[in-house]
């Protein structure tokens, strides 16, 4: 069986770089914060037609742009909220500071309007996923730490 055309739909942008349709989702690699991350730009709708795809890449573009000055805070107050909750079970004072975001290694940034951000803290958090939820604004959401 033959890969549909939308499998195969590709577009390069000069500030995204290579971006490949996946799943619904326009996936790519990009430099972020001195590291190479996944990149996932979606449009937020089910079954988009070919317009709607392309329509996501702009605004994904000046996301990612302030995203990238934003993303030390949003950092910081998602290292903030997941010490305070795990305070609440049990003491890990190295959790508390600085330490443990500067732990945190993003992996992936996933724009949809508002977006996620993906980080792995192998000292603090090993083999869970560290997700940081923002609003379209870049304000900070939610942050949460899921297994695998």
């Amino acid at each position: 069986m033959a890969d549909s055309p939308e499998k195969l739909m590709r577009w390069t942008d000069s500030e995204l770089g290579e971006l490949t349709w996946e799943d619904g989702v326009w996936v790519g690699r990009t430099q972020f914060g001195g590291r190479e991350v996944r990149l996932e730009i979606d449009p937020d709708r089910k079954a988009p037609t070919l317009d709607e795809q392309l329509a996501a890449i702009k605004p994904a573009r000046h996301l990612l742009a302030a995203l990238r000055a934003a993303e030390p805070e949003l950092r910081r107050q998602a290292s903030a909220q997941i010490a305070e909750a795990v305070a609440e079970q049990r003491p890990v004072p190295d959790l508390l500071g600085d330490r443990f975001a500067a732990t945190l290694a993003l992996e992936s940034v996933c724009l949809h309007g508002c977006g996620e951000l993906h980080y792995r803290s192998a000292e603090f958090f090993p083999g869970e996923l560290i997700t940081v939820y923002f609003n379209d604004d870049l304000s900070f959401g939610d942050a949460e730490v899921y297994e695998g």
